[in-house]
C-alpha cells in the first residue's frame, strides 16, 4: 500500500513538472515570439530610418552636385569675362600708346606751327615796316620835288605814281611790292637825277621865256 501511494506522488508530482515544464514552454515560446516579433518591428523600423536616411543623402549629394556645377559654370562665365577685360585692358593700352604717339606727333606739329607763325610774324613786322619806310620815302621825294618845283602842278602830276596800299603776302620779301616793280633799278641810285630834273625844267622854262641875250 506504501508503495502504491508513493507511486501515486510521484506520479502526481511527475505531472506537476510536466504542467509546468509545459507551462515554461509555452511562455518561452510566446517569448520568442514577441522577441521575434520585436526584432521584425526594429528590422523595419531600421530599413525605414535607412532608407529615408539615404533619401537624404541622395538629395544632398544631387544638391551639391546641382551647386558644383552651377559654381562650375560661374567659374567659366567668371574667366571668360576675365580674358575679355584682360583682352579689352591689352587693347586699351596699344590704344592709348597709340594716342601718346599721335598726341606728341601733335604736339610737334604745334610746335613747329608755333615757330612758324613767329617766324611769319616777323617777317609780317619786317615787310610791314619796309613798306612805312618806303611810304616815308616816296612821301619825302614828293615832298623835296614839290619844293623844287615850286607849285602845286608836279605834285598833282605825280599823285599817280604813289602805290595803292596793297596787300603783301606774308613769305615774299618786302623788296618785291609794287613800288621795287614799278622801279626796275634800285630806287635810291635812281631817285637822285628825278630831283634834278624839275629844276632844269623850271630852268627851261625861264630860258624861253626871256629868251636869248641878242634878241633884245
Amino acid at each position: 500500500m506504501a508503495d502504491a501511494s508513493d507511486l501515486l506522488k510521484l506520479q502526481a508530482e511527475i505531472d506537476a513538472l510536466r504542467t509546468e515544464r509545459d507551462a515554461l514552454i509555452s511562455t518561452l515560446e510566446r517569448d520568442e515570439r514577441e522577441v521575434s516579433e520585436q526584432n521584425r518591428l526594429l528590422m523595419e523600423e531600421q530599413d525605414r530610418f535607412v532608407s529615408r536616411l539615404l533619401e537624404a543623402h541622395e538629395r544632398e549629394i544631387g544638391r551639391q552636385r546641382l551647386e558644383l556645377d552651377e559654381a562650375r559654370t560661374t567659374a567659366d562665365r567668371l574667366m571668360q569675362k576675365h580674358e575679355r577685360d584682360r583682352t579689352a585692358a591689352a587693347r586699351l593700352e596699344e590704344e592709348l600708346a597709340r594716342a601718346k604717339v599721335e598726341l606728341d606727333r601733335m604736339r610737334g606739329e604745334r610746335d613747329v606751327a608755333r615757330a612758324e607763325t613767329r617766324r611769319v610774324q616777323h617777317s609780317y613786322v619786317a615787310t610791314q615796316a619796309s613798306v612805312e619806310r618806303l611810304h616815308a620815302e616816296l612821301a619825302m621825294a614828293k615832298a623835296m620835288l614839290g619844293d623844287a618845283m615850286g607849285d602845286g602842278t608836279p605834285s598833282e602830276r605825280f599823285q599817280s605814281v604813289e602805290p595803292t596800299p596793297a596787300t603783301h603776302e606774308v613769305s615774299r620779301p618786302p623788296r618785291e611790292s609794287g613800288i621795287v616793280n614799278r622801279r626796275p633799278s634800285h630806287p635810291r641810285q635812281s631817285a637822285a637825277p628825278r630831283r634834278d630834273t624839275p629844276r632844269a625844267v623850271a630852268a627851261g622854262r625861264r630860258t624861253k621865256e626871256s629868251g636869248p641875250p641878242s634878241s633884245r
